[in-house]
């Protein structure tokens, strides 16, 4: 049953995406790739609203209140740190096997399907995450508004295709989400300062100073200079919105690990102070 599933899915995905219209729409627009690919990038969208469905219905059962008792706020943050999380995990690990094993030489225009693979996949996130920053942009604010905008077009530049080499290593950043993620679930699940909660807090720290903000930078200066040495095999597009695009992502890597950093100082700090407290009672 779930093969004949499978096969329908599959032969109306093919019936879909080969009409020359949805072809030529794309190639128009300056996204080719983008025509085969963008139903599987509205499967993961669903996806990851279905598991916002489904992660809301079960908090309760994990926070040990009653579903009355949760309030609107509590209820999206608890639905959107799962679905990051769960992000963060898959793509990390995509990530690490695209950069390993992925033959790409020319860092402008060699395609792969692998990295296409993991792009629908992060697409569809950032799609969703875009929804949340809409129906929730006041608590979400501007700067993660803007970091949902700005993953969402630079992705889309290797359906040009173009730079398809830099998407594993920019989603990479995603790596440090996961010690994040964990810090809050340990907040919320009773575990606030526990050893996990401690030992997620030097991983964030270490992570994010590593992945995003040493090799974040030097990747974000290796893609530049890319695009300065080969300034004519790129569309105006693209070299007017990736250069803001960069430094918006970078400036964003000082200012959470600023905040991350002075948050670990402070916690560390806490529980020093009532460690000795306790010693002098």
């Amino acid at each position: 049953m779930f093969e004949a599933l499978r096969d329908t899915l599959s032969q109306t995905n093919q019936a879909l995406v080969n009409t020359k219209y949805n072809i030529s729409f794309f190639e128009y627009i300056g996204y080719p790739l983008l025509a085969p690919n963008w139903p599987t990038v509205l499967v993961w969208f669903t996806f990851f609203f279905f598991i916002h469905i489904l992660s809301g219905l079960t908090q309760p059962f994990f926070i040990k209140k009653r579903a009355y008792e949760i309030t609107r706020r509590l209820r999206i943050n608890w639905q959107t740190h799962v679905i990051s999380q769960l992000h963060a995990i898959v793509i990390s690990y995509l990530c690490i096997t695209a950069m390993i094993t992925t033959p790409i030489t020319d860092r402008i225009a060699d395609t792969d399907p692998q990295i296409l693979r993991l792009a629908n996949y992060s697409l569809g996130f950032f799609l969703y995450d875009l929804y949340i920053c809409y129906i929730d942009f006041e608590y979400q604010g501007l700067s993660f508004t803007a970091h949902a905008l700005v993953a969402f077009n630079s992705l889309l530049f290797c359906y040009m295709p173009r730079i398809m080499y830099y998407v594993p290593v920019i989603l990479m950043f995603e790596f440090s989400t996961i010690f994040l993620n964990n810090i809050w679930f340990c907040d919320k699940l009773g575990l606030a300062g526990s050893q996990l909660q401690i030992a997620n807090s030097i991983g964030l720290l270490i992570s994010f100073a590593v992945v995003r903000v040493f090799y974040g930078s030097y990747k974000f200066y290796e893609l530049a200079v890319t695009i300065i040495s080969n300034w004519n095999s790129f569309s105006n597009f693209l070299i007017y919105t990736i250069f803001p695009s960069i430094i918006i992502l970078w400036s964003l890597n000082l200012f959470w690990f600023y905040k991350i950093t002075r948050a670990f100082f402070k916690k560390f700090a806490e529980l020093k102070s009532a460690k000795s407290s306790q010693k002098s009672d």
